[in-house]
């Protein structure tokens, strides 16, 4: 199990329905995850049970829930765009309001870099973020990421206008 001293990530089960039916549905975050409509409770479920039939190198995902000790969830990983020729994929997480700044999502980005430079070998984690995403960009930096670069008007914004994005990138360090 990926674990430390307080969470832990595993994979989605299908009682996660209704946690991801609720985030994945919140409006407020679809400006971060390119998200436009809203979401049923049974293309989620299918998403779940497609997932518990495939491994990250046939999907080329893998979505990990955050939890505690409890099984009390606090988030989601979403790791994407697999590509084991080059050795890189990309990273996503969202931990939910009421457990932000409490160290949570650095605490899984540890984990998550982990497994990924460890077990599946990958050379770096890459990550896409809003440059008004001013706590996105603290986190991934304190996790280890630095800026690769901004993409100039990447993202279309609602009110009409474009986004920069930065590209934040993770390489492995070599073993010594």
């Amino acid at each position: 199990m990926l674990t430390n001293e307080s969470i832990s990530l595993r994979a989605m089960e299908p009682q996660d329905a209704t946690v991801l039916y609720n985030w994945e549905n919140d409006h407020e975050l679809w400006h971060v995850s390119e998200t436009l409509a809203p979401y049923s409770l049974h293309q989620l479920k299918s998403f779940i049970e497609q997932s518990l039939t495939q491994d990250i190198f046939s999907s080329r995902e893998l979505r990990l829930m955050i939890c505690d000790n409890n099984d009390s969830t606090y988030g989601i990983v979403d790791l994407f765009k697999f590509e084991p020729l080059h050795q890189r994929l990309g990273i996503g997480i969202v931990v939910h309001k009421d457990y932000r700044n409490r160290g949570i999502a650095s605490k899984a980005i540890s984990i998550v870099k982990e497994y990924v430079f460890k077990i599946l070998r990958v050379n770096q984690i890459w990550c896409m973020i809003n440059v008004n995403n001013t706590e996105s960009i603290k986190l991934f930096d304190k996790s280890g990421f630095e800026n690769a670069g901004t993409l100039k008007k990447w993202n279309k914004n609602y009110e009409g206008g474009f986004d920069d994005v930065i590209i934040m990138q993770c390489i492995k360090k070599p073993q010594k």
